[in-house]
């Protein structure tokens, strides 16, 4: 029931960060067969899901305009990452009321956004969002002027577009937490997928045994070029098309840092129960749409 709770507070673009550490205090309650206390915060929980839908619209509203504001300047905020993360959630709680004019306009704000921060790749992929989003509303004037929008964005800073094909989120001892994918038939790429995943793995075994592999961050498998990061807990890969910019190398890191700053209690003691890992694996997801 908590975790139904903070999946509907996330599928109405509800920061989730209080609720998150309510729902390890409930699974750490049940593990210790505290159930009553486990009732309490779930009732606690409800609570807030109702406070929190109450003024969503509001917020959301605060975050578009604040976001303008923003842009107005012509330059990245220095909090760039958390202003996306809060467009993020407001094009679900937009998507969540049927209100597509709106969700495409966030898309569009956040392209902005990304140019702005230096990220042309980032920038197309959210410009296509908005795409996606005024096509299917029949909006095509949006829909032709946002094409040229891109296609602006890749002849200005062609040498800086790259592609993340694959990501691969692994605990230490090499089992697969998740895994993000833009291919359009994964199932027909799935034995490429696993060969790549038991090339990481090896490689992360072979790190254990040799601590100075974990300076590197770059192999081979055939003609892919697979990016990795690992921290004390998890380890980041990503399969990648094209030149990998200085920006997405610290995202990674500043990722994987502060999953595990987060999470380093249940990482710490994982007994591979993946519902005790569900704010990790939210977190790997959110980066994944940021990218």
């Amino acid at each position: 029931e908590a975790l139904r709770i903070v999946d509907e507070a996330s599928a109405y673009g509800i920061d989730t960060q209080e609720a998150e550490e309510m729902l390890q205090a409930c699974i750490t309650a049940s593990d210790m067969e505290e159930y009553e206390q486990c009732r309490f915060i779930v009732s606690e929980l409800r609570k807030w899901l109702e406070q929190e839908r109450r003024y969503a619209a509001i917020k959301t509203a605060d975050v578009v305009k604040r976001t303008r504001k923003m842009l107005e300047k012509g330059s990245a905020p220095e909090d760039y990452q958390a202003v996306k993360r809060s467009l993020m959630n407001a094009a679900k709680y937009y998507e969540k009321m049927g209100d597509f004019a709106s969700m495409g306009e966030v898309y569009e704000l956040m392209g902005k956004l990304d140019a702005l921060a230096g990220d042309p790749s980032a920038s197309r992929s959210s410009y296509q969002r908005a795409v996606n989003v005024y096509f299917r509303t029949g909006d095509l004037e949006k829909v032709a002027r946002l094409i040229m929008e891109i296609m602006k964005e890749i002849e200005l800073k062609e040498e800086a577009i790259y592609e993340v094909q694959d990501a691969f989120l692994i605990y230490r001892d090499g089992r697969l937490l998740a895994h993000s994918t833009k291919r359009l038939r994964p199932e027909a790429d799935s034995q490429i997928l696993g060969g790549m995943l038991i090339a990481i793995q090896n490689f992360m075994e072979d790190s254990l045994a040799d601590p100075s592999l974990k300076s590197l961050s770059e192999l081979r498998y055939g003609d892919t070029r697979i990016v990795i990061q690992q921290g004390e807990y998890l380890t980041l890969a990503m399969v990648i098309s094209g030149d990998v910019p200085d920006a997405l190398w610290d995202r990674m890191k500043k990722m994987v840092e502060d999953i595990e700053s987060r999470y380093e209690r249940v990482l710490s003691r994982w007994d591979g129960d993946l519902d005790k890992l569900w704010g990790v694996r939210k977190a790997f997801n959110e980066f994944m749409q940021q990218i």
